[in-house]
């Protein structure tokens, strides 16, 4: 199976989890183990492969299960992602939607977070909507040690790991969403309690 269908770079032995919109589609061009287009309704999944659609966002075990499915030692890896915070997370999943799925396309900001988030969040476990997944629910493993940087503060720290573990230079922005500010700040407000909230384990075990 080639290193380049999931999200594990064999040949410097490097995992990374993938949390949605937390920089992991520029970490992973850079590392050279992107290979799809992620946009778009899939209801394919095929347990075997953990890169490509929609299920590029393995969860760690989900990852794990697969390494020993084929033969693999998973302590034999250095494991790592990158996390955000969860409102900032869930702006930038309205915007970048907004471009393109119809589901959201002619949702307000304010609705998206009332209606939208809630049931993508319940109905998480589906491929569509595993964008939604809480970030803690990814990297949830007893067995491992699992690095995880802040996007907001650690962004030094990773490029240090990057170019030690994977002799990575530069990272390169993708997947960058057309953000912009919500004017009401009152909805705004709101719209943050909403998703302190729903997600608030996320909130205290990332330490936001």
């Amino acid at each position: 199976m080639s290193e380049t269908i999931m999200p594990v770079l064999e040949s410097r032995k490097l995992v990374f989890i993938h949390i949605p919109k937390a920089a992991g589609t520029s970490i992973s061009k850079a590392l050279g183990i992107f290979g799809c287009r992620n946009t778009g309704i899939n209801e394919i999944y095929d347990p075997t492969i953990h890169f490509g659609h929609e299920s590029q966002h393995a969860t760690a075990r989900e990852i794990f299960q697969h390494l020993e499915n084929t033969k693999r030692d998973p302590y034999a890896y250095t494991w790592f992602t990158v996390c955000r915070d969860p409102f900032a997370k869930m702006e930038s999943e309205y915007y970048w939607r907004k471009s393109w799925d119809r589901e959201v396309k002619e949702l307000e900001f304010f609705d998206f977070f009332t209606t939208y988030i809630p049931y993508a969040l319940k109905n998480s476990s589906k491929v569509q909507y595993r964008h939604f997944l809480p970030q803690h629910r990814f990297i949830v493993l007893d067995e491992l040690k699992i690095k995880c940087f802040k996007i907001e503060k650690d962004y030094e720290d990773l490029h240090r790991f990057l170019a030690e573990h994977a002799n990575i230079k530069n990272i390169p922005r993708s997947n960058v969403s057309n953000k912009k500010q919500f004017s009401d700040k009152s909805k705004r407000e709101k719209a943050e309690r909403i998703i302190k909230k729903l997600y608030d384990l996320d909130y205290q075990q990332l330490g936001y």
